[in-house]
């Protein structure tokens, strides 16, 4: 049982395990689309006789799709959310959001989550019996779209309540999960489970959002709030790049001083890694509390929660 304030904040690495893209990942399973056909035509067929509207957006042509794409292939950008931030159009905006929002659902599947939930489940033992688990004794912080974790308790803490839904919904209220950068859905709506319609995924990608927008600089100073208040912080899938952690305006060596921490790290090359520790000890945290070339899993195996 987690006793410990403690905070987990998550990148991409930490639903690698459910097939989900890295940050790069994404953009060329976006830019991927451009040159092929086949899939072409079934966005096509998706979008077609659709009404493209105003800044009110909810609809748009094929070719607005294949403009996006086409631009994002010549950018090479590093993520969706780098590319995103320089559009002010906001067509352009919500083209993107609905590409995000396709080509994530489509790694939506129960099987994989309840099948192989990875460390998911040992966050899972840690929290239960969750009548016992202090208010914010865990906190969850996010810069990814997906739900895949807010799903995964969902299901398992409801069925810990069995048919008493509003128990299951006060108990989960315990454990705040701050999605930096919105999400498509919530934990209970709608099935976890790929997307094929337009109008269901152009309303759930309305749920992203890039940076500029006031509601992710809302949503980081509430997440900067739990953090003043963790006295253990991991960071599980995390990039490190260093204007993201700069944004919650707290890592520095006095507000860590007392903070334990860790988390995992991956490094591709030495010059990335020189990189990656001089961004970790600028920010007041220790190189040697984090496991090197290690998955979530990993790290859960040697550590404990409590």
């Amino acid at each position: 049982m987690i006793t410990k304030k403690t905070a987990l904040i998550l990148g991409a690495g930490a639903s690698r395990h459910l097939d989900y893209p890295l940050g790069k990942g994404l953009v060329q399973r976006i830019q991927r689309i451009q040159y092929n056909k086949g899939e072409l035509a079934k966005l096509d067929e998706m979008v077609s006789g659709q009404p493209r509207r105003e800044c009110n957006f909810t609809g748009f042509e094929i070719g607005d799709l294949r403009a996006f794409i086409s631009t994002l292939n010549k950018a090479q950008p590093d993520s969706m959310d780098d590319h995103l931030a320089k559009y002010n159009e906001c067509g352009d905006v919500e083209v993107g959001k609905f590409l995000i929002a396709y080509a994530l659902t489509e790694c939506e599947d129960q099987e994989k989550l309840h099948g192989k939930p990875g460390w998911y489940n040992t966050l899972l033992q840690a929290i239960r019996p969750i009548d016992d688990l202090a208010d914010k004794a865990l906190s969850i912080v996010t810069f990814n779209y997906d739900r895949s974790l807010d799903v995964y308790l969902h299901d398992a803490i409801h069925t810990d309540f069995i048919d008493d839904k509003t128990s299951a919904n006060l108990a989960l209220h315990k454990i705040p999960i701050i999605h930096l950068h919105g999400q498509f859905g919530n934990r209970a709506s709608p099935a976890y489970e790929p997307i094929t319609d337009i109008e269901s995924l152009t309303r759930l990608s309305t749920g992203i959002h890039i940076v500029g927008e006031q509601s992710v600089d809302t949503d980081f100073a509430h997440a900067t709030m739990l953090l003043r208040e963790a006295k253990r912080i991991y960071f599980l899938g995390f990039g490190f790049h260093p204007v993201n952690i700069d944004r919650f305006n707290f890592f520095n060596r006095d507000s860590m001083r007392d903070i334990e921490h860790g988390g995992t790290l991956c490094s591709s090359s030495s010059v990335y890694t020189t990189k990656l520790l001089d961004v970790i000890h600028s920010r007041g945290l220790d190189y040697n509390q984090f496991l090197k070339h290690s998955t979530c899993d990993d790290f859960f195996d040697k550590v404990a929660l409590g």
